[in-house]
């Protein structure tokens, strides 16, 4: 893992944050996959290019009255930067809030996002990372 590659993992989270979409999609990769959410509903969802990556992103977002994360940590692990999440969501419907730490996981080659999975559980996602199998 490179310097470059946790620059570009956080670029991808700034550009997100600032609802740049158009940055965003400069640093996914033409075949990037995004899987499932392991532990979540979409667990065994897999979505194709940056349109479907950021497609989905906002679609998750447009379920929330109110929905932000902060990042809390990117970590280095191997072929794979991890990074901590703090989400904060308001439901639609009853107002329920919704505070969870998550994580995701990044593959990156040559300075775009190839592969990710989004993990409820963190240990889990270090674990994946570790293992280099985000994917399974």
């Amino acid at each position: 893992m490179s310097n470059e590659d946790l620059s570009t993992v956080e670029a991808l989270w700034k550009a997100s944050a600032e609802r740049d979409f158009e940055a965003a999609a400069r640093l996914l990769d033409p075949g990037i996959v995004l899987h499932g959410t392991r532990g979540g509903l979409d667990e065994m969802m897999v979505i194709r290019g940056p349109d479907g990556y950021l497609g989905y992103m906002t679609d998750v977002e447009e379920q929330w009255e109110s929905f932000d994360f902060e990042v809390e940590r990117l970590i280095d692990a191997g072929n794979v930067v991890v990074v901590f999440l703090l989400e904060k969501g308001r439901s639609t419907q009853g107002g329920a809030e919704l505070v969870r730490e998550t994580a995701m996981a990044f593959k990156v080659k040559d300075g775009k996002v190839v592969e990710a999975r989004g993990f409820l559980d963190r240990d889990e996602a270090i674990e994946a990372a570790r293992q280099d199998s985000i994917s399974g």
